[in-house]
Formats: C-alpha cells, structure tokens, sequence
C-alpha cells in the first residue's frame, strides 16, 4: 500500500514553514530522538537517526500510533522528544505530555514549538480550518498543561521573525 504524502505540490507554504521549524530545532536535538506527530518525519530523516511516531502512515513514518497517550516504548527511552507545530491538535495534550514524561530520559527535553496566538488563528481559518480542536493557545495553557504533567519550561527561542517560539522543557525537580 502507498503511503500518503504530507506536502503536496500545491502546499509550498506547509513544505517551507515545516522546513524552517526542522531547521531551527535541529540544533538542540541530542541522544535518542523521538519526533510525536512527525508528518513526513522530516527531523529524523535530516538527523539521521531516532524514531518518528504519528498517527497517519504519512510517507517516511517509522511507526504509527493512534493515541499519543499512550506510546509503544519503553520508560525512559528517549533523550530529546519533539513536538513540531503539532500540540495544538492533540484532542488530550496533558494526557500526551504525561506519556512524554514517561518515555523521556531523567535529564531529557522536550521541545515544542507552536506559532503565536494571532497567527495561528489566521492560519487555521484560512488554511486548516476544522483540523484541530484548538485552532490556537497561548503559553499561558502550555504552562497549565505542563504543570499537569509535571512538567515545566525552561527556555524559549523565538524564530521565523518572532512568529514561533521553541519551548524548551525538562520535568520538574
């Protein structure tokens, strides 16, 4: 069976914007690499190695998992898990962040990254409408979130002239 492609010819703006996130995470991935909602998996495929999960047998997904809640490895497993433009549209994200707690090594990070509030609301009624049971959120929520899940933010970069922001986050002491 063919697998289905993320980016089509007529999508050049979701093949550039998943570009430019790849690239400005890439640096701050170490170790053992898990990418939750990877699409096309383009992280790992650029890195070279680690381990691509979503919920759609997107090309180049190395395994596919219908609830995030509930991963297919083992405590403490990974190094670096990512989560790129994607939080937004899990339907139970302390219930997803919980189970990053749970495969991400003691001193391991999670990066996310999600556009501001104001342009992904633009984005998601024009480009994406009804694809996500939160077209947007702010940090504020992020924050209500992690700390459910018992984790916390402990940096933040923004990139793509101030218009995304990568959350650095680690569990809580």
């Amino acid at each position: 069976m063919e697998k289905m492609k993320l980016y089509g010819r007529s999508d050049i703006i979701g093949y550039i914007l998943s570009e430019w996130r790849t690239r400005a995470v890439s640096p701050y991935v170490s170790g053992a690499l898990m990418d939750l909602a990877c699409g096309d998996n383009r992280l790992v495929r650029k890195r070279g190695s680690g381990v691509g999960v979503d919920r759609v047998g997107y090309q180049n997904v190395d395994v596919v998992c219908p609830d995030f809640s509930r991963l297919p490895f083992r405590n403490r497993e990974f190094d670096t898990v990512t989560i790129l433009a994607a939080l937004n549209y899990f339907e139970n994200p302390v219930g997803v962040l919980s189970e990053i707690g749970r495969v991400l090594k003691t001193d391991g990070t999670l990066l996310v990254t999600f556009l501001n509030q104001e342009v992904s609301r633009i984005w998601h009624s024009i480009k994406e409408r009804n694809t996500t049971p939160r077209p947007a959120f702010n940090e504020v929520e992020l924050i209500t979130y992690l700390q459910a899940a018992n984790l916390r933010i402990i940096q933040k970069k923004t990139f793509m002239f101030g218009v995304n922001t990568i959350y650095f986050i680690k569990r809580k002491a």
